[in-house]
């Protein structure tokens, strides 16, 4: 079997402006290593620069502290999960697939006073490590920890969650195994009658091109298994990502974080609603990552994103060997 992973150069439909790449290589992200090691899954660094301290991955940031005038808290993409909470105030229980810093846990315990529990599926565990050490990341009676792999996880917790976190990555891009129907399925079977699952995937900035097709077949499959899909690309947070490590207004490439809140109910609410919501929050809380959650809530999209001509993501295609990376987008197309 191949464990395909989707490499984000895969997913861009318009290429980068040379001058936009100019820019970016004349700013020193990787300003300053204090930690470096490697597991059996990856080389770890820990960064630090003007703008925050960063978990690297094989040389590619996943999550981080920012601290700047602008903004502050984690990368802005992982507070986007936040918007779960204006969807469903009475979360009791979560599942984290995929650690990071694990600081959102924390925001999340002191988001909702009525939560009981949060696990956390991670298979490296000299990320919790470092999380502990490096991002401020507490464990407590309430946060457990699992090391171990996270479809091993799914395949055998008898637990129902309100809210299952999907945001599973490496440095090398987005591994398919976790984003078939199969796997999909057995997500669902872990959430409550109104639980949602969100999940970090990537598109292109132009959702409804048909050039598109790797998102498009990964949203057919949320869809196939899911009563209702909801599309938050992260286009104000990686905005605020962009002025902040790079000092650029633009876009830096034609590929944008997008989340998925999917659930087995319908998910009943307007962007307006949303928006209004979000900032009904922000009045009443001093949690520093709510800042900017109405910005968040204003990228959801309203648009019908149309996924007939593409084919959901399956665990058989894996045994194909047409199924790879060189072939992947003719492979998704519908005959």
């Amino acid at each position: 079997m191949t464990n395909l992973v989707i490499k984000p150069e895969q997913v861009i439909i318009n290429p980068a402006d040379p001058e936009i790449i100019s820019k970016i290589q004349s700013k020193n992200f990787f300003e300053r290593t204090i930690y470096e090691t490697s597991s059996k899954f990856q080389k770890i660094n820990v960064i630090e620069n003007a703008s925050g301290r960063f978990l690297v991955f094989d040389n590619f940031p996943q999550s981080g502290i920012i601290n700047h005038e602008l903004y502050s808290g984690n990368l802005a993409y992982i507070n986007y999960f936040l918007i779960s909470y204006l969807l469903n105030s009475d979360i009791k229980n979560i599942l984290m697939l995929g650690m990071g810093t694990g600081r959102v846990a924390n925001t999340f315990m002191e988001l909702i006073p009525g939560l009981e529990s949060v696990d956390i599926v991670e298979i490296d565990e000299k990320v919790l490590s470092i999380a502990k050490e490096y991002f401020e990341f507490n464990e407590n009676q309430k946060i457990k920890v699992h090391i171990q792999d996270a479809i091993d996880f799914v395949k055998n917790s008898k637990s129902k969650y309100d809210l299952i976190i999907l945001d599973i990555t490496g440095g090398s891009g987005v591994p398919v195994a976790f984003h078939t129907e199969e796997f999909l399925n057995k997500v669902s079977s872990l959430l409550t009658e109104k639980g949602i699952l969100i999940s970090n995937i990537v598109s292109s900035y132009e959702f409804n091109s048909d050039e598109n097709i790797i998102f498009k077949s990964l949203l057919k499959t949320y869809k196939n298994v899911f009563s209702d899909v909801m599309v938050i690309p992260t286009i104000y947070g990686d905005h605020l990502m962009n002025t902040i490590f790079f000092d650029i207004q633009e876009k830096l490439f034609d590929l944008v974080n997008t989340l998925l809140f999917a659930s087995k109910s319908k998910i009943n609410i307007s962007k307006e609603e949303l928006i209004n919501k979000a900032r009904e929050l922000q009045k009443k809380s001093n949690i520093q990552d709510l800042k900017k959650l109405d910005k968040f809530a204003e990228d959801l999209l309203t648009e019908e994103i149309t996924t007939d001509n593409f084919k959901p993501f399956k665990d058989a295609y894996q045994n194909d060997p047409e199924f790879n990376n060189e072939n992947l987008k003719n492979y998704l197309k519908t005959p």
